[in-house]
């Protein structure tokens, strides 16, 4: 990984603003870079953490958040009541298997 700004990403920005906006770019004030944070299989992490026994795990959910987490919210509440265990495809355990 790259730590930080590089001339031909900077292009690519104001190459793909320039289609966006017809006007002239005057002045770059900065430029920086960052690390977007994902998970390995695009899913979200939900369930107790391994190591910390009242610590439980609602994160992951990247740009479709809006849409996933009223279905996610309702299966945590479930598994924190006791009630239904978490789909092993979300289950923060499944981080554990490929470390």
């Amino acid at each position: 990984m790259d730590e930080g700004p590089t001339d031909s990403a900077k292009s690519e920005i104001l190459e793909r603003l320039g289609a966006l906006v017809k006007l002239p770019v005057e002045q770059i004030i900065s430029h920086k870079t960052g690390i977007r944070p994902a998970t390995r299989d695009r899913k979200p992490f939900l369930g107790k953490h391994p190591k910390e026994q009242s610590v439980y795990i609602f994160d992951g959910f990247g740009a479709k958040g809006v849409s996933l987490v009223p279905y996610f919210s309702k299966l945590m509440c479930d598994y924190l009541k006791g009630q239904a265990s978490l789909p092993k495809e979300v289950d923060i355990a499944r981080y554990f298997n490929y470390i």
